[in-house]
């Protein structure tokens, strides 16, 4: 895997990373692709705006002749290579190098700039927006040779840290800060892993997805009570960050992605993590490990048998599964929203973007959680691709109502606010683990066959499907559709369920619990499992279970064998609290 640095230089080129810039100015750094790409990129989001300049300072090797790439992409090619929206320039010391970056490729790749005389070896690199549609670049690149003589990336020196934990929480969604959070309150040494500048994951600020399923519901009373205390953390941030700074310890490293693991005879021994912000590799250790990625990254990386797409209907005996294994998933989804104000605003026009008419054109001021695109991608290899369809959807609808009769009229007081850049996912890989969950637990009350309960789970059995009230716009955006339901004649979808405990540990690896969307149950329970209101509680469950294996010394496995009934007791008992309950999701 490539590896960011500052700049990389030899006698005869020098490699700079923009993610390293000294000075963004108003463009953003994208890290959520960075397993796909090796690095981080810096991106023009101005909805429509072009940015400030992003900038930086770099002594090259010598002075002379140079040839200057650009490594960067047309993200609109692979619907409409004819149109670019995210055009950007590159200057070197207030020369501009080429005004038509982000014309092509059509996939990532290095374009010649050009060449610029450099009479002094320290030179200031300036990129300019022109659009405002998310132009990207990943990298500058400066070589003596006429042709591309690109060097090996040098991996980052990695820095062993010191310190050593009972349990690393990856991750610092709601599952995962619900586990760490009890982890820490039960009085283990707890370290978050979390890969973006905030918590909450898709209930951040980033992407502000409500919180549905029940808590606190018997047999566990008590359990959810984190979720109460601390509420969506996208409604108050900084209520958030008070709250964490109470909790004794618990070390929170944000902007820090998991990009290794080490493991030895089934047990991971350490995890390896990019600081996003310096590119520094740091190793950490810790006697336990909580997969709360989502995209069950740590798993992934140490070796973790998982699951992805739907399963057939005979593997589990789930009637509402296909008949044939299908890699159709839930959609994503991209947060945004315009407001109204006493002030008359432009639009500009989108001739790249998705073509909108009169039967597709959506008149809202912001989206809704079942405008999902991405159904039939790869939700981790392919989400970068799907991310960018949004942008097209979203900036084509917009630009149809801005500048199109009656609508122009109708929205002219009305402007973007935010369009979120951060992906919200549904579902990718999922973990397994002793006992895999299953909709006959859910409809048919199977669940009552385990003798190890878990988390409460309310949300119904809540598949989406490419199809339904959004129909007439799946042309433009994979596929967007409202949440169907597909029932069964006499049977009721929206029964509670137990999720057990056996799901939320690692079947092959002896030391790796789970929480969230990632946990061991098939395609359709994950419909009825996924909710922020249920993953919050089996992060509860997670450090709750965590605290007694590193009180006992056994592994997750163990402790369901032989101190179930401790166990038990403590999910009823819950962690202890530390502030006032002050929320309650829905509970659906």
């Amino acid at each position: 895997m490539a590896v960011a640095v500052t700049a990389c230089t030899e006698l005869s080129h020098c490699l700079v990373e923009a993610e390293r810039f000294d000075d963004y100015g108003g463009w953003v750094r994208d890290d959520q692709f960075y397993d796909q790409l090796g690095s981080s990129y810096l991106m023009a989001h101005g909805m429509g705006v072009p940015v400030e300049d992003a900038s930086t300072v770099v002594t090259l090797p010598s002075s002379g002749m140079w040839n200057v790439w650009v490594k960067t992409h047309n993200w609109n090619a692979r619907w409409d290579a004819r149109n670019t929206p995210c055009l950007f320039s590159l200057s070197v010391n207030g020369e501009e190098v080429c005004d038509s970056l982000g014309a092509f490729p059509s996939e990532w790749g290095w374009v010649k700039a050009g060449r610029v005389r450099v009479p002094d070896r320290r030179v200031t690199l300036t990129l300019h927006d022109l659009t405002g549609f998310n132009g990207k670049c990943d990298a500058v690149f400066f070589t003596k040779s006429d042709t591309l003589d690109l060097p090996e990336r040098k991996p980052c020196k990695k820095v062993v840290e010191k310190k050593d934990y009972d349990l690393i929480v990856a991750g610092g969604g709601m599952a995962g800060l619900c586990a760490a959070i009890s982890a820490s309150r039960m009085g283990i040494r707890t370290l978050i892993l979390q890969d973006r500048p905030v918590l909450g994951g898709n209930s951040s600020v980033e992407n502000m997805v409500g919180i549905n399923g029940a808590i606190m519901k018997p047999p566990y009373e008590n359990m959810g009570r984190v979720l109460a205390e601390y509420g969506r953390p996208f409604d108050a941030p900084s209520k958030v960050d008070s709250l964490l700074a109470c909790e004794d310890g618990l070390d929170i490293l944000c902007s820090h992605r998991v990009v290794g693991a080490e493991t030895k005879d089934g047990r991971i021994t350490s995890v390896t993590a990019v600081n996003l912000n310096d590119g520094l590799h740091h190793v950490f250790r810790a006697k336990f490990y909580a997969d709360c990625t989502g995209d069950a990254v740590l798993g992934y990386l140490a070796g973790a048998e998982y699951m992805s797409g739907q399963e057939s209907c005979d593997r589990y005996g789930e009637d509402l599964a296909p008949e044939k294994p299908y890699g159709l998933s839930f959609g994503s989804t991209l947060r945004w929203y315009a407001r109204r104000s006493d002030e008359v605003s432009g639009f500009p026009l989108c001739p790249w973007a998705v073509s909108i008419d009169e039967s597709s054109v959506q008149e809202t001021l912001d989206n809704k959680w079942y405008w999902e695109t991405g159904f039939y991608l790869d939700q981790i290899k392919d989400a970068e691709q799907i991310r960018d369809s949004w942008f097209r959807y979203i900036y084509g609808n917009w630009s149809y109502l801005k500048n199109t009769e009656p609508y122009r009229t109708e929205y002219a007081d009305a402007s973007l606010k935010y369009v979120s850049y951060v992906l919200a996912k549904r579902e990718s890989r999922r973990l397994k683990g002793d006992v895999v969950f299953t909709q006959n637990d859910i409809i048919k009350e199977d669940w009552r066959r385990y003798d190890d309960p878990a988390v409460y789970c309310s949300y119904p059995v809540d598949q989406h499907f490419p199809a339904g009230e959004y129909k007439s716009i799946q042309k433009h955006c994979y596929n967007p559709a409202g949440p169907l339901k597909k029932k069964l004649p006499g049977v009721n979808i929206n029964n509670p369920s137990m999720l057990p405990y056996r799901a939320l540990y690692s079947r092959n690896i002896e030391n790796l619990f789970m929480a969230g969307r990632n946990v061991s149950v098939t395609r359709i329970a994950l419909a009825s499992t996924r909710v922020a209101g249920s993953t919050s509680m089996m992060g509860e469950a997670v450090g709750i279970a965590s605290s007694l294996c590193v009180k006992y010394g056994c592994s997750p496995r163990e402790l369901y064998s032989g101190h179930l009934d401790e166990l038990i007791e403590a999910f009823r008992k819950g962690v202890p609290s530390r502030h006032e309950v002050t929320y309650v999701p829905r509970p659906f």
